[in-house]
């Protein structure tokens, strides 16, 4: 006897734990078999209508199904109420509604307010225009009389796109229910709050649960005191966000949400995401110099009751807690119930904020398991409490920390303050993720190479090429090396490791020297420079070079040393077999700067070229672009404002060469790489495409 993985239930589940929706869609259109065993699995995740883009940045996919789903279902299930009032003996529909075989499977549900309010408007609109395709199911079995399919999504994360395809056989009872129904659906418009009340009754193994873009209004305190007492007690893990009129309009309701919830959880809540504002309106007090709570005890909840202030002041540890976020759109945000709820969360290991001040500091010592800091606006406050406590032996765990803030703001950090930062931690950093990285930092940082698995940084005015190179040949464990940002910020002082400190030789041997990171590099962004380029002696805009860079061109000691300079860097690269992400290009661009603009060969005004890189790789096969034929996991390369040379065989050997790529940034469409990025566009769809283009 041969037994099918949908025979053994153990084996099953470790399947699917590995498969993506996508794939889950495929297994259950095998056969009637599979189709039982597997479309539980593929209810277990139900997403916000909206797909999230993804790290490779796949197109968003509109998915109305689901959410026409829980519409139907709602009005079949008013309507049957409805009728047993009037005590209407003609109402026959079916007891076993969608949502009730079905929402027992969900264990993980995303739900946007604004994607749900935009899918209930065109439902209903849908009803009224077209109510003879909008069915309900008939009285009987379900199993026998409905046969139940679903079509995949176009992508691996995405709700499947279309629902379910029935074939019943109605009665004249139930057809007149379902036409009054949909006469009537015009009038049956059940608020978001209402209808995602009505889904979460039917999901009783619900974990996860996110909840986005939510408003906080007035009228939604009832809503999220039922949300708090009914499920959070039952969540592991728990996604609460709300858009920016929530944030920067607070009401009372908006203040009370965090500690409703806060004051509701269990042991089982592993993960929690609350958002929080320092737009404190007038009744919310400040914090009194020993950081307690200086509010009154109750405020006004909008509708004439009360709040207590008092919910997020519990005592009893809340043993499962692992990350704790406090979702931050502010500076100095520190809301009265974030320590006290945190000096409860005594196994956490993770923790976002927006700031850090002394008010933290006694909650923060008691995190002994503490791993990871995550301080998203931060200032000078928060990095040298950091210190502060770090340096008196306090969070002793701590190896992962991110520190961000904006430029263009005083926050008054200085190098030496991040510098005192690094070289106070205890074990050694894994993770660093900063803002800026300049002299002294850079110099901290390098005493962490043993440890450290990933660098981020999108500023680094004091990194120099030998700083890079001592991090790359210096940690065995590194898998990201990121120091150019993927074109959401205009950043002007960015570092570069030049060709001669990437390639590394060894004068005795003139061999390359081994760097620690060749087997474990995965994600590399930064510029390599310092190649001499005599092919290139114009701007992008066909100007004389050293008009527009001010200084000397790179020369060749010899013909052809900067063809033998790019194989050697393709060298090296080639070694970073893991690697999936090579970024050795950005867009730094900033359209709105009128000082940028500079005028072309044509005597027309056009953005300046600053940091545009021409003694770059070329990237094409005369160059040496072979070499790189070994690094098969890559999945996204990017060459935006680098002097290139990429023709048409070039796409061609990267899509047959490099299987899984799916990201090609930076072809110049307006210069010389036209034809490549038409073919690549036309040949393989696949591969998401992003030009460069000069043109806004």
């Amino acid at each position: 006897m041969v037994l099918s993985i949908v025979d053994v239930p153990e084996l099953a589940d470790r399947i699917t734990s590995l498969l993506s929706l996508q794939d889950l869609a495929s297994c259950i259109l095998v056969d009637k078999t599979w189709n039982a065993a597997f479309v539980r699995y593929l209810w277990h995740t139900v997403p916000s209508p909206f797909g999230h883009l993804d790290a490779f940045r796949r197109p968003f996919q509109r998915n109305d199904a689901f959410f026409q789903i829980l519409r139907n279902d709602y009005l079949s299930i008013r309507q049957q109420q409805e009728c047993s009032a009037q005590n209407n003996t003609r109402c026959s529909l079916s007891s076993s509604s969608l949502l009730s075989r079905y929402g027992p499977w969900i264990r993980r549900l995303s739900l946007n307010q604004y994607c749900l309010q935009d899918v209930q408007q065109q439902v209903n609109t849908f009803i009224a225009e077209e109510p003879s395709t909008f069915q309900m199911e008939s009285s009987g079995t379900p199993d026998d009389d409905t046969d139940i399919t679903f079509a995949s999504a176009d992508t691996s994360d995405t709700f499947p796109a279309a629902t379910l395809s029935t074939s019943t056989t109605t009665n004249a009872a139930t057809t007149a229910t379902v036409n009054n129904i949909n006469q009537n659906a015009a009038d049956s418009n059940p608020t978001a709050q209402e209808l995602i009340l009505h889904l979460l009754k039917h999901c009783p193994h619900l974990q996860s649960l996110e909840l986005i873009n939510w408003d906080g209004t007035d009228a939604d305190l009832a809503f999220w005191k039922a949300i708090a007492a009914d499920v959070v007690p039952c969540l592991v893990e728990l996604c609460v966000s709300f858009n920016n009129r929530a944030l920067t309009n607070p009401n009372p309701t908006t203040v009370s949400i965090p500690s409703i919830i806060l004051a509701n959880c269990s042991n089982k809540m592993q993960k929690l995401t609350i958002p929080y504002t320092n737009k404190s309106p007038q009744w919310l007090q400040p914090l009194d110099t020993n950081g307690e709570d200086t509010v009154e005890d109750e405020v006004d909840d909008g509708e004439g009751g009360q709040v207590d202030r008092g919910l997020a002041d519990r005592e009893e540890p809340l043993l499962g807690m692992k990350v704790l976020e406090f979702n931050c759109y502010e500076h100095h945000s520190a809301l009265f119930m974030s320590t006290s709820f945190l000096k409860r969360c005594t196994n956490l290991e993770t923790l976002h904020v927006g700031t850090l001040n002394d008010d933290w500091s006694k909650a923060l010592r008691a995190c002994t398991k503490l791993r990871r800091i995550k301080a998203s606006s931060s200032d000078v406050s928060t990095v040298r409490l950091l210190t502060d406590i770090l340096s008196t032996g306090g969070l002793l765990n701590l190896n992962d920390i991110e520190i961000t803030y904006d430029d263009l703001d005083d926050n008054g950090v200085t190098d030496a303050d991040t510098a005192a930062l690094l070289s106070a931690g205890h074990k050694g950093w894994r993770n660093v993720d900063l803002s800026t990285l300049d002299t002294l930092t850079s110099v901290a940082l390098i005493q962490h190479c043993a440890t450290l698995e990933s660098l981020k940084v999108r500023n680094t005015p004091g990194l120099t090429s030998d700083h890079i190179r001592q991090i790359l040949s210096s940690s065995p464990r590194l898998h990201t090396f990121v120091t150019l940002d993927d074109g959401e910020y205009v950043v002007s002082r960015v570092g570069h490791i030049s060709a001669s400190s990437f390639i590394d030789l060894d004068s005795a041997t003139n061999a390359l020297r081994p760097w620690a990171c060749e087997p474990t590099l995965k994600t590399f962004r930064a510029k390599i420079l310092g190649i001499p380029r005599p092919d290139v002696t114009l701007t992008h805009y066909r100007l004389p070079r050293a008009d527009i860079q001010g200084e000397q061109l790179l020369q060749e000691d010899h013909p052809g040393q900067g063809r033998e300079i790019q194989g050697r860097v393709y060298e090296r690269l080639s070694r970073f077999t893991r690697l999936e992400v090579l970024g050795l290009g950005h867009d730094d661009r900033d359209f709105g700067a009128e000082y940028d603009f500079v005028k072309d060969a044509d005597g027309e005004y056009v953005l300046g070229d600053n940091d545009y890189q021409y003694d770059c790789l070329e990237m094409n096969l005369d160059s040496g672009l072979r070499r790189l034929g070994v690094l098969k996991e890559l999945r996204e390369l990017n060459v935006f404002r680098m002097a290139t040379s990429i023709e048409v065989e070039d796409v061609e050997w990267m899509a047959m060469n490099w299987i899984k790529l799916e990201i090609l940034d930076g072809l110049n469409t307006e210069a010389n790489e036209l034809d490549a990025e038409t073919w690549l566009r036309e040949n393989c769809p696949h591969i998401n495409s992003n030009p460069c283009t000069f043109q806004f």
